[in-house]
């Protein structure tokens, strides 16, 4: 029999009955995020999952592992998300994505010298997550402070194994019978061998697919499929695989507005501009929204950045604090983007270009100081990309 609730724990149940419509918000903007995170660095998902305990569940909990918890956001798996991937090393990319997207508070991935010799396959890995405090910042996010987000990925492989080994051994997933242990060993490494093929399937595919593109005359190249003498090194070692956030070729949509030749300094202006678009994190975060009011995915277009750049030459006596100050002011304003700023563009886009946010604080300042000629070149380069 369970052991009945104290006043605390009903407490607890009487919470989660009140505020069950803000962890279904939370989970929504989660899946939202994720969504845009996988498509902005080109990953093949095989599917995202969101899950809420539900009031059973957590009754359950609170009279177990949690029935010394005094509020109910020490539950750290009410809300959760997994995410199966085809391969391995995609697991490890999206791994890299949470750690620099979201506040990692908890690792749960176990590493292999502190596994259980008697449990069998894939450990998964799993992270315990708040938000970022820079998008807890928006006000529409603030109720979600102190909520955790579980988050574990693995490949379809592992999964697979996952749901055999608890099919057999139960919720544990783990056997001390000999004969057991040694098949089940067999398995796991066949399985293993085969999750590290499937990636050099996918880098053989990957070059093939490039050098016909590239092979003069139509003609198809011809590709050695046979082992590499290199194969016994890490798979990222051989073709590295850079992950977020880096320029996105697009070689079929072409951007409106042409460019010419940079000189030097413009040259050193544009990677300065490039390296604030692609890594400052309240860039990100505010690109994030301006594609969020289009629901589309962001893209990088170095064109578009290269107009930037120029545009912001004429703002060069502003700082880099200048520069994150301002912008943070204005786009508290982003809710009137879309009828201020970008509304000769069509609500069906196919992407956001990424740097819009600083295009439109700088068109905010040449508004305010009246300036014309910089107005009419930025409404120029906005209605020209956006795909």
């Amino acid at each position: 029999m369970s052991n009945p609730l104290g006043n605390l724990q009903r407490e607890i149940i009487s919470e989660y009955d009140r505020e069950l419509s803000v962890y279904k918000d939370f989970v929504e903007v989660n899946l939202k995020l994720f969504d845009a995170f996988i498509k902005e660095n080109k990953i093949s998902v095989y599917s995202i999952n969101s899950h809420i305990i539900d009031r059973e569940t957590l009754i359950k909990k609170l009279s177990g592992q949690f029935r010394n918890i005094s509020t109910i956001n020490e539950v750290n798996d009410l809300v959760s998300i997994r995410v199966l991937t085809f391969f391995e090393d995609d697991a490890d990319n999206i791994s890299e994505i949470i750690g620099s997207e979201f506040n990692v508070v908890t690792d749960l991935f176990m590493k292999p010298e502190t596994r259980d010799p008697k449990r069998f396959g894939y450990y998964p890995r799993q992270y315990i997550t708040r938000m970022l405090d820079s998008r807890l910042e928006w006000i529409e996010y603030r109720r979600f402070k102190n909520l955790m987000l579980k988050i574990e990925v693995k490949s379809l492989l592992q999964h697979a194994w996952y749901e055999i080994q608890h099919l057999l051994f139960g919720e544990e997933g783990k056997t001390s019978h000999p004969e057991l242990f040694r098949a089940c060993s067999r398995v796991i490494g066949a399985l293993e061998i085969a999750d590290r093929e499937l990636k050099r399937v996918k880098l053989i595919n990957n070059k093939i697919n490039k050098s016909t593109q590239s092979a003069p005359d139509g003609t198809t190249p011809t590709i050695n499929l046979a082992p590499d003498h290199n194969s016994h090194r890490p798979v990222r070692e051989i073709e590295e695989i850079k992950l977020v956030p880096q320029p996105l070729e697009d070689p079929v949509i072409e951007p409106h507005v042409a460019t010419e030749p940079m000189d030097s300094e413009e040259a050193s202006n544009f990677e300065k501009i490039s390296e604030l678009v692609l890594n400052d994190g309240d860039v990100r975060i505010f690109d994030r929204k301006i594609a969020d009011i289009y629901d589309t995915h962001l893209e990088y277009k170095e064109h578009f950045v290269i107009e930037l750049s120029k545009i912001a030459a004429r703002f060069s006596h502003f700082s880099y604090g200048d520069v994150k100050n301002i912008l943070k002011k204005h786009m508290k304003e982003i809710d009137y983007i879309k009828e201020e700023f970008l509304h000769e563009l069509p609500g069906n886009r196919n992407y956001m270009v990424r740097g819009m946010s600083l295009l439109y604080m700088f068109y905010k300042i040449s508004s305010l100081s009246e300036d014309k000629e910089t107005v009419r070149k930025i409404i120029k380069i906005s209605n020209s990309y956006g795909g």
